[in-house]
């Protein structure tokens, strides 16, 4: 089941878009004649490189791009990725975590990123590190 973020001619707004398995991010924009179409910005589960199963949500950044995180996928460890998603739909990915459990920077991250006040990007992740919970 997709799910929709309103999108004005300019950018996503500010909502949280809560990402559903190998759904893709549909975003809603309007045609000529101002009638409501469906546009998919990202399709996650056609390729393991960019990641797959994105089940948080995303947080957009001062930047005005939006970030999020998926359960698995990403090369070449396939526990999980950031990524950054632009309002035109180009998908970055900007950390690819390793599955295995001894993995020191963690992996399958589950949650939302969130935006520390010095403005960097925060998660954490359900396995890996130094004890392999996360």
């Amino acid at each position: 089941m997709p799910i929709t973020v309103s999108l004005s001619r300019v950018a996503l707004t500010q909502a949280l878009a809560l990402l559903i398995g190998v759904s893709p991010l549909i975003t809603q924009a309007q045609t000529e004649a101002g009638t409501p179409t469906e546009v998919v910005l990202h399709f996650f589960g056609g390729s393991t490189a960019d990641g797959v199963n994105p089940v948080a949500g995303l947080v957009q950044a001062a930047d005005g791009h939006y970030y999020g995180t998926t359960l698995s996928g990403g090369a070449p460890g396939n526990g999980g990725t950031v990524f950054r998603l632009t309002a035109d739909g180009v998908l970055t990915t900007l950390h690819a975590f390793d599955a295995r459990s001894s993995s020191a920077d963690g992996s399958s991250p589950r949650g939302a990123l969130v935006i520390g006040a010095d403005g960097r990007l925060y998660g954490t992740t359900e396995e890996g590190g130094a004890l392999g919970l996360g």
